[in-house]
């Protein structure tokens, strides 16, 4: 059974130092981490920014494959998401 967590620190760098302990927690095989959602709120913007670590690296491997999303079981929104970050993918260098 999945558990969310949702954790807050006190440095900039805290939420991406997080990160790269839960990826080596998993490689270690100590721990599986199924979605990971990445909030900063620099103090100079106006809004927060988010970063979707899994579906970041997924494009990323599929980047110059010209891969189509055919279906998901996504809300409309996140497959938004996911189509443009394939489009913009798409059109990156390789």
């Amino acid at each position: 059974m999945a558990t969310l967590t949702v954790w807050e620190f006190d440095t900039a760098d805290g939420a991406q130092n997080a990160l790269t302990t839960l990826e080596r927690l998993q490689k270690e095989e100590l721990i599986r981490v199924v979605d990971v959602a990445v909030v900063t709120w620099p103090a100079d913007r106006k809004k927060p920014r988010t970063q979707d670590a899994v579906t970041d690296r997924v494009v990323e491997n599929f980047r110059g494959t010209r891969a189509e999303l055919i279906s998901t079981n996504l809300s409309a929104d996140q497959e938004a998401k996911l189509r443009e970050a394939f489009e913009d993918a798409d059109h990156a260098p390789v």
